[in-house]
């Protein structure tokens, strides 16, 4: 952890390198932003947001599969797929 706020601290030296030469830093700050916000954040809460990514993922794989056997299953009995009976 002290190492990300290492890292931290020297993006934020950067940006604020980079506002004394006007440049713009928009993807500086949303790097800081995100790794402050998961610093923040509890692990558990972490890892919970990552299951439940995870998990939606998965559902959407399983429909994708549903739709694709259920179209082979069509296609093979020479239905034409946009039929459904």
């Amino acid at each position: 952890m002290d190492e990300v706020r290492q890292i931290i601290e020297a993006l934020k030296e950067y940006r604020a390198e980079l506002v004394h030469k006007n440049y713009p830093m928009g993807k500086i700050n949303e790097l800081i932003i995100k790794w402050e916000d998961w610093l923040n954040t509890p692990q558990e809460e972490r890892f919970r947001q990552r299951a439940l990514a995870e998990e939606q993922a998965l559902i959407e794989y399983s429909e994708r599969a549903r739709y694709e056997d259920q179209r082979a299953n069509k296609i093979s009995k020479n239905i034409p797929p946009e039929f459904d009976k």
